[in-house]
């Protein structure tokens, strides 16, 4: 198990002016206490609650200047307009570090659309923006972080599936996970006198460490053969087995995001799977479109069949979508994610007419 990330959550009205010495205390102790520990710390991040766009090249500006050890910086976005898409894109073309999430219902997610559809000869950019379904989610995972108004806390968020891989008893497995995981974060809570918010512990991949092939192990059929969804299920049910105790944060759920997990890459690149597979898979995990690298051509009715289905859903869930202006197959360059393949919308179907 390592730490994919941990989080420090910062109302950044109440505490913006001490951001750069919290940063640089919250990298030194969790630094010390993972390596008591002997648990592998992957990104340093910090989550800001949500702020106004007028104030955000000046809070952009703030963050960027933390410490370069504080690998990511998220900023949630609230009461936007459609004129405020220049500025969304200002920002990050201009930043490395900043990831920026839009929250709401219609309206907003319009305006995510839009931001998408101009960043489509960028692709590179849109994997630092999202959107999350009605309302900003407490969780360590980027784009959609988020602090609590007046928070300040700290929680994590886990890369495990190899743990889950090599072992016979998955629940046991699941529990041991979050113990280590829990304590670690409870104590550099303490050091910083900041609420522990505890670990989310969604099962997410890292390329070869797939969760698809986890799955596949799971039911013993390929992903996306009958079974998958009784398979992602069953495991959800582990998960939500030890989240439901005190202690779990945010989503909790199997996680697919498609450019983060080769597995899922190469049935892409094949056309064994399509988007509209991962959006289907929304309901029984915290799958939608996450990562997921698709055509322009029909965007807008994609992203909209996708909110309907996260909608209907009524848990915490979120976009993140990158439109290209290639073909399905293709290969697109998304920088630390590397090479891509451009997924399939849908398969094509043979219609024929009884007479």
């Amino acid at each position: 198990m390592r730490i994919r990330a941990i989080t420090l959550f910062v109302d950044y009205g109440k505490y913006g002016l001490d951001l750069l010495s919290l940063a640089r205390l919250f990298y030194n102790e969790s630094l010390k206490s993972s390596l008591s520990r002997s648990i592998d710390i992957w990104t340093w991040r910090i989550a800001l609650s949500p702020i106004r766009v007028d104030t955000l090249a000046d809070v952009a500006s703030s963050v960027e200047a933390t410490p370069r050890e504080i690998n990511y910086i998220a900023i949630p976005l609230e009461s936007l307009s459609m004129g405020d898409v220049d500025k969304i894109i200002n920002i990050l073309t201009n930043t490395s570090r900043v990831f920026l999430s839009i929250h709401g219902g219609e309206r907003e997610y319009s305006i995510f659309i839009q931001v998408l559809m101009n960043l489509s000869l960028n692709p590179q950019l849109c994997t630092r923006i999202a959107f999350a379904i009605d309302k900003p989610v407490l969780t360590p995972y980027f784009p959609l972080a988020s602090s609590p108004e007046g928070g300040f806390g700290v929680a994590s968020a886990l890369l495990y599936v190899n743990d889950l891989l090599n072992t016979q008893d998955l629940s046991r497995k699941i529990s041991e996970v979050f113990l280590d995981a829990y304590s670690l974060v409870d104590e550099v809570s303490l050091k910083l006198n900041a609420e522990c918010y505890g670990v989310d512990l969604s099962l997410s991949p890292w390329m070869e460490e797939s969760v698809a092939v986890l799955i596949e192990r799971i039911k013993g059929k390929p992903f996306n053969d009958v079974g998958t969804y009784k398979a992602i299920f069953n495991l959800n049910c582990l998960i939500k087995a030890v989240s439901s105790r005190s202690g779990c944060v945010g989503f909790n759920e199997v996680m697919l995001p498609y450019a983060e997990d080769s597995r899922l890459m190469s049935l892409g690149e094949r056309g064994l799977i399509n988007v509209y597979d991962l959006i289907s898979l929304a309901s029984v995990c915290v799958a939608g479109l996450d990562m997921v690298v698709v055509p322009y051509e029909g965007l807008e009715d994609m992203l909209w069949d996708a909110y309907a289905v996260l909608k209907s859903k009524n848990q915490p869930s979120g976009v993140r979508a990158i439109p290209v202006r290639t073909n399905p197959g293709d290969r697109v360059n998304l920088g630390r994610f590397g090479e891509v393949p451009v997924m399939m919308v849908k398969n094509a179907i043979n219609m024929c007419c009884l007479c």
